[in-house]
Order: C-alpha cells, then sequence, then structure tokens
C-alpha cells in the first residue's frame, strides 16, 4: 500500500522525502496538483499519479510545462481550493513569469514545491533558488527532515492563506530521495471537488497610482517577517558558548550530527525553517551576547548575506561567517561540517573520523583505490541510437547539431554525433533557426524529444516556420518523459499496464502551425532513416523528420508483464562477422561486447542487455548477426 494513502493517523512508516510532502499535501486536502517531471522533483507527482484512483475529487495533471503547472495552480487557487505546484531547481525559471506576477498580486492556498539539486546530480545548473523568494517577496520553508517535510508542507498552506501568497517548499536532493520515519496525520476522505470562485484578491489602491501593488507586497513580507519571529517552524537551541550557529534545511542535521562528533555540547543553535523573511527580532535575539556566529548553508551565502545586514542595522558587532567556511559549490554533509568546525575551534577530530577522512582523500589521489567510472551513455536498444547513426551517416558527421534536455543528450557512441549545444528546454531549434542564416557550409540539425516538444518546442518551431528558416529538425519520439520515470505525454500511446492513451499526434500538431515538409521513419530501421534523411537535407526551409519508437524500457517492462510472451535476442556468427566495428564501436549499442578466444578478439551479443530491438541486424555489412528466439520458459536455444 502506498504512504499516501494510508488512512491509520499516528502510524509511522517508511516514506521518501517526495511522498512525505505528496502526503503532507494531502493531508492539508488539497484540490488541484500539478506538475512538469524533472529529478529530484518527480516522486511529488508521480506518487499521487499512481494513487490518483483513491484520491476521491483530486484533480491531478502532469502539465506541458512549470508555467502551465503554475498558472493552473494559480487558477485553482482562484477557484477556492488548495493547489500544490512541484518542479525541478530550473522548472521555476520557466514558471517564475507567473509566480512574479502573482506575488505582486494575491492568491490564497498555492504551494510551490523547488526540488533543488546541489552537487548537480541530476540538473544542468545548481542555482540557489532561495534567491527567487526574496526577489519575489514570499515567503520560503526549509524542512529538515522527513517528517518536517510533511508538517512543513502542510503548515505551508496554512500561510499561503492567512497571507494570501505562493509559498516555496525547499526540498534539495538528500532529502527528497532520502528514507525516513513518518508519523501520519488525519487523510481526508474526499477531497474538494468544487471550489468558490475568489479571484485575486487585490488591495486597495490608496492614493497611489502606479506602485500601490509594489508597496503592497512590502507590507505582506513585512507581515510575514512578524510572523516569523514567533513561528514554531523557528527554533533556538539554548546553550552557553560564546559562539553560535545558524543553519537550516539538511545542514541542521549534519550540523547536530557534527556536534555531537565534536563532543561540543554547549552551543546555541538557530533552526530557521522559514528561511525567507527572517525575523529581525528573532536574529537580534539569538546573536545578543554573541562573540561569533558560523551559518552553515548550502550553495550560496541566502541567509549569510540577510544576517550580515540585519546586523550591520542593529548596530551588533560580532564575527559572522559563512562562504569563507563553507563552499558555496555542491553538498555539504556531516564530514564536511565536522572537518569545519574542527579547524575553526582548533577541536581535534574524533579518531575514527580522521582515518576515514584520510582514506577518502586516498582515494581522490590514488587511481587504483578509486571506483571505476561508468560510461555516460544511451540504453541498450534505445531508439535514439539507430536515430543518430543515421543521422551521422546521412550527414557524414559534417553538421551542426543542437539539442535540448532528455535522454538525447547522452553521448549515444564514443564517436558521437555530440551536440553542437546543449542549454535548455527548446534550446535546439530555438537557437539553430538562428545559427542557420549565418552558417552556410554545413547543415544545421536541431534535435527534440516528444516532452521537450509539447514543452518548449512549439512556439519555436512556428517562429522558424513563420520567419522561413532553413533548419532540419529531427524529433525524436519515444512516448514518455523518459529520463525523469517515464511520465506520460500528449505522445504516450499506452500506459505499463495496458490502459490506452488518448493523445495529441505529434505531426498533426506540426501540420497545424504551417509545416510542410514532415517524414516519418523507424529508428530501428538505421539505413532506410539513412535515406529519408538524405533526401530532407536536399530540401529547403523548415523539414520535420519524426523518428517514432517507444522508450525501449518501457516497451520490454510491458513485455515481461505478459508471462506468454516469447522473446527475440539476437547473436553474432563468428565466422561471419569481419570486425569492420560497425556495430561495436560506431553503432556502439552497449549489448554488444568483446572477449578472447583462443588468442583472438571476437565480438558478441550479452543475452541479459540485449532488448531485441532488431537495429543492430538491419545494419551490419556482413550478415553476421542472427535472430535467436527462445522457448517460453525464456531458456535460450543456441543458432
Amino acid at each position: 500500500m502506498s504512504v499516501l494513502t494510508i488512512r491509520e493517523k499516528g502510524k509511522k512508516v517508511l516514506a521518501l522525502g517526495n511522498e512525505a510532502i505528496a502526503r503532507g499535501a494531502l493531508e492539508a486536502k488539497i484540490g488541484f496538483a500539478s506538475t512538469y517531471p524533472g529529478t529530484p522533483a518527480s516522486e511529488v507527482g508521480d506518487s499521487i499519479y499512481e494513487v490518483l484512483n483513491e484520491l476521491k475529487g483530486l484533480h491531478f495533471e502532469y502539465s506541458m510545462n512549470e508555467m502551465t503547472a503554475a498558472l493552473g495552480g494559480i487558477g485553482a487557487a482562484w477557484a477556492g481550493v488548495r493547489a500544490m505546484v512541484s518542479m525541478k531547481l530550473v522548472g521555476v525559471n520557466v514558471a517564475a513569469d507567473a509566480l512574479m506576477n502573482v506575488a505582486y498580486r494575491s492568491v490564497k492556498g498555492m504551494v510551490l514545491i523547488n526540488g533543488g539539486d546541489p552537487g548537480m546530480g541530476s540538473s544542468s545548473t545548481e542555482q540557489e533558488n532561495r534567491f527567487f523568494c526574496q526577489l519575489a517577496h514570499i515567503p520560503c520553508l526549509a524542512p529538515s527532515t522527513i517528517q518536517e517535510a510533511k508538517d512543513f508542507t502542510k503548515k505551508a498552506f496554512e500561510i499561503a492563506e492567512e497571507f494570501a501568497v505562493p509559498v516555496m517548499v525547499d526540498l534539495p536532493t538528500q532529502l527528497s530521495h532520502s528514507l525516513g520515519v513518518l508519523e501520519l496525520g488525519e487523510l481526508p476522505e474526499e477531497f474538494p471537488t468544487t471550489g468558490r470562485f475568489v479571484g485575486p484578491i487585490m488591495p486597495k489602491r490608496g492614493s497611489v497610482p502606479k506602485t500601490w501593488l509594489h508597496q503592497h507586497v512590502l507590507e505582506r513580507e513585512a507581515a510575514c517577517a512578524k510572523y516569523a519571529a514567533s513561528s514554531e517552524l523557528n527554533r533556538i537551541l539554548p546553550g552557553k558558548g560564546r559562539w553560535g550557529i545558524i543553519t537550516s534545511g539538511t545542514c541542521f542535521g549534519y550540523t547536530m550530527e557534527a556536534l555531537d562528533l565534536l563532543g561540543l555540547r554547549d552551543v546555541p543553535v538557530l533552526k530557521l525553517g522559514i528561511v525567507y523573511p527572517l525575523s529581525q527580532d528573532l536574529i537580534k535575539k539569538f546573536i545578543q551576547g554573541l562573540d561569533e556566529v558560523v551559518i552553515v548553508e548550502e550553495l550560496e551565502g541566502f541567509l549569510e548575506h540577510q544576517i550580515k545586514r540585519m546586523a550591520y542595522d542593529m548596530g551588533v558587532r560580532l564575527s559572522i561567517a559563512g562562504k569563507e567556511l563553507f563552499s558555496p559549490i555542491g553538498p555539504l554533509s556531516t564530514s564536511t561540517v565536522t572537518n569545519v568546525l574542527s579547524r575553526r575551534l582548533e577541536v581535534p577530530l574524533p579518531p575514527k573520523m580522521k582515518e576515514g577522512l584520510d582514506r577518502e582523500q586516498k582515494m581522490r589521489t590514488e587511481p587504483s583505490m578509486a571506483v571505476p567510472a561508468r560510461v555516460e551513455t544511451q540504453c541498450a536498444g534505445c531508439p535514439h541510437r539507430g536515430s543518430y547513426y543515421a543521422l551521422k551517416k546521412a550527414t557524414r558527421g559534417k553538421m551542426l547539431l543542437g539539442g535540448d534536455i532528455g535522454c538525447y543528450a547522452l553521448p549515444p557512441s564514443p564517436r558521437g554525433p555530440f551536440l553542437s549545444w546543449h542549454l535548455c528546454m527548446g534550446v535546439g531549434i530555438g537557437a539553430a533557426q538562428a545559427v542557420a542564416r549565418k552558417i552556410k557550409d554545413m547543415p544545421v540539425v536541431p534535435v527534440i524529444g516528444d516532452s521537450t516538444f509539447y514543452h518548449a518546442g512549439i512556439p519555436h518551431i512556428l517562429n522558424a516556420v513563420y520567419n522561413k528558416a532553413d533548419v532540419l529538425l529531427l524529433v525524436l519520439d519515444n512516448h514518455w518523459t523518459a529520463m525523469t520515470g517515464h511520465q506520460p505525454v500528449p505522445s504516450t500511446r499506452v500506459a505499463i499496464d495496458g490502459t490506452p492513451f488518448e493523445g495529441v499526434s505529434i505531426e498533426s500538431v506540426l501540420q497545424g502551425i504551417g509545416v510542410k515538409y514532415i517524414r516519418k521513419v523507424d529508428p530501428y530501421r538505421p539505413r532506410e532513416m539513412e535515406d529519408v534523411l538524405k533526401a530532407a537535407l536536399k530540401e529547403k526551409g523548415v523539414r520535420v523528420v519524426i523518428a517514432e519508437r517507444e522508450c525501449v524500457l518501457q516497451a520490454d517492462r510491458r513485455k515481461r508483464k505478459d508471462a506468454s510472451h516469447g522473446r527475440t535476442y539476437y547473436s553474432i556468427e563468428p565466422e561471419r562477422c569481419q570486425k569492420c566495428d560497425v556495430c561495436f564501436l560506431e553503432f556502439a549499442c552497449p549489448a554488444i561486447q568483446s572477449r578472447r578466444e583462443d588468442g583472438d578478439w571476437v565480438y558478441y551479443i550479452d543475452d541479459g542487455l540485449c532488448t531485441g530491438c532488431g537495429a543492430c541486424k538491419e545494419l551490419c555489412p556482413n550478415s553476421a548477426i542472427h535472430i535467436t528466439t527462445i522457448n517460453p520458459h525464456l531458456q535460450r536455444a543456441r543458432v
């Protein structure tokens, strides 16, 4: 049973941070939830989607992009129901237009979940989204534990309603993907199916004709800061020392563990659950009487900047140390905080910890002790591999290849082709139409996935058509938002359980916005695709080739659910193989490997990796690859 549907109040369960967030929203009795999936925040929406049939009255949607998700949340809140919108850190960039504008007006009951990513484990940037809250003058909450992830989310809705302002809950990867104990609250029997339109609650204009909105925002921010002064989300852990620590979020846990390891039992700590706006009264109460304050926070000095300014304004003179001790790059950890505090306070490290740090340093400096690096590449059987192979052959490797965010940004093989640029959603075609106007000696080929096509591609393609750009757009349609966990998109045909989807055809959308040249190909037939691409390259204007094949992981999972479904594998006949390296190096499918036999290298297909796509058989110039069937009991019949 899902953590989200257990109705036993007080029951303790194991939950991910993302699941705790979703549970908190359900306990807060939301009526609307929307998301555009993005790691590390994907499971917030996914966990709701998986049990949606059991949540009577709740509307959940995978929106086309983060702006659409945010506007949907705003609209639902204006309709009188609580709304949760979740996205990863860079998604807030897309939603910023809606966020900034509604912050200057009002919306009751909307909470934004920000999936932060210190360390860039799954993101293109490491940006500090707490600054968005300062820019928009909206509250930001930072839970420290799995339990707080749920409880803070519920509290965020209360703050959002009391002050008629969007509230951000900041959830870094280290918490969103952590597993911990969660005590459940009461789950509503049903969720609001209807509301009452309240619309944006507009402040009175008074005598100021144009700047009354800005005045309203600043007055509301001051009221939120006053609320923070006495909020239970902020806690002072008393101590008698002459120096103290201010921290928040997951860094609070690292800090408390570090103090325990160093035997520092009498250090006052201010734990900030509300990291914006800060209460000057609370900061003053904590720092008065101290000689030094250390601020423990990840990434940039968001708290540090505010606290130093407040101390200066209050005339309180003491040492405030932050980013000179802790790097603004990457995540912190217990060992990092312990090591820094040990050096700062000249307190010796525990012997076992020193041994561990020495061992880590040795692993970094001695390659023989390090874990072997994994090659970043596409999956065995990935249809994108066939598309890139055909494209490379059609252009002879001479092209400018622009891409977006997705599986197709991964290198298909050591011999490419590699993306000429790769920045954000929509940049492939968005930049290509301008590049093609100035580069005439080689073709400009932007590449876009089906999810990104609906997210950010359509307006850029329309712009290319309207302005008569000369580009060949390759649309890689694998029917899923694959990289972030296989969420459905308008091009999804059938779910894993066999449930059919009624989506929107990419081809019909392209026709509707004026694209005249459209061809569809099967990337598992790379030679046929090569011919189609060669023909398209000879034309002018906006040409689109759609390479359509379902993500092999999803297709294979559905086959495995059907016990009667036989599987097909392929094998390489050593006598016919000429070691031409077309399959091994150029196509570079991970399932094709080599080993030494009788003093010579031979190529073979690993049954455990092969997905049976057949692309290697299609492109082998020596007909050395054959179909190998297996019986219903999955016992391989050798050729």
